[in-house]
């Protein structure tokens, strides 16, 4: 009987020796490859002009100035799922429309930063499925609205479309393209801000500002005496999906993202949000507009 003879076992053991670990970078598709080489998860995060942009409950400072809220959470709670240690924010976007070139010019892995799917933004980056999905909704001035001979605002809204109204929303976010889509005939003002946006309407120098529906029920909660002078309508049939978004090549990422969204089953709501992060309506100076 030949000694050279290796039995099977042992060759079996020698393969897996010489192999690399299930899981190293080296085998892993690019996408999550970087990710896990680095140990870090680079999000990109609307942080508008001073950094400290905040869209309560989905990412706010809290009286450190650290930044917190759902978006935030879920950040963590994806790099712990992917095994890496940290996350690191990448909040230089002083727009939204600047979240999606962090992502199209390859700056970061994700975005999560309550990012509304729109069809021109769809042409750069690849969004995942929604994690909440809101409403569409208007805040309109009753004074303005009584002086187009109606006091059925809902009707002003069906029959003129607003056509010739002007509508105000803040610039560079997914309102400037619904606006368009919604209100073709309206006169559009774009606001340099969320809060310009409420000035104005509440001023009467727009008929409305556009925005989701939880947004705007954030001012009606603010504020209660805001019904005297405004109406809300939130518009059933017209969606503003929010999802994540990862660069167009980044289809392996994507694919596990949605199994990681899939799995949490979060079935959001304004609703759900508020109880979370009841503080928000305690801080309006801070996050809100005045």
């Amino acid at each position: 009987m030949s000694h050279t003879a290796v039995k099977p076992v042992w060759v079996l053991v020698l393969i897996a020796l010489a192999l690399p670990a299930l899981g190293a970078a080296d085998t892993l598709p690019p996408d999550i490859g970087r990710i896990k080489q680095r140990n870090a998860l680079i999000v990109a995060q609307f942080g508008g002009a001073d950094g400290r942009g905040a869209r309560a409950p989905f990412f706010m400072p809290d009286k450190n100035g650290r930044i917190y809220g759902f978006d935030v959470a879920m950040a963590e709670d994806i790099a712990g799922e992917l095994g890496v240690d940290r996350v690191v924010f990448n909040r230089s976007a002083k727009t939204f429309s600047e979240v999606v070139q962090l992502l199209a010019e390859k700056k970061a892995d994700v975005a999560i930063s309550k990012l509304s799917v729109t069809t021109e933004r769809a042409l750069q980056i690849r969004y995942t499925r929604p994690y909440i999905v809101l409403r569409q909704a208007l805040l309109v001035n009753r004074v303005q609205a009584a002086r187009s001979r109606t006091q059925d605002v809902t009707a002003l809204i069906r029959d003129a479309k607003l056509a010739g109204f002007k509508v105000g929303f803040e610039a560079a976010t997914s309102y400037e393209e619904f606006t368009q889509q919604r209100f073709p005939d309206a006169v559009p003002v774009p606001h340099a801000s969320w809060d310009d946006a409420f000035a104005a309407v509440k001023a009467g120098t727009t008929l409305a500002m556009f925005r989701d529906e939880l947004e705007i029920k954030k001012l009606v909660r603010m504020y209660p005496d805001l019904s005297l002078t405004v109406q809300t309508v939130v518009f059933n049939d017209l969606t503003d999906p929010i999802a994540m978004a990862v660069p167009w090549d980044s289809t392996h990422l994507l694919a596990w993202l949605n199994i990681y969204l899939a799995g949490k089953n979060h079935q959001l709501t304004p609703e759900k949000l508020f109880e979370s992060y009841e503080e928000i309506f305690d801080r309006q100076d801070e996050n809100n507009p005045s």
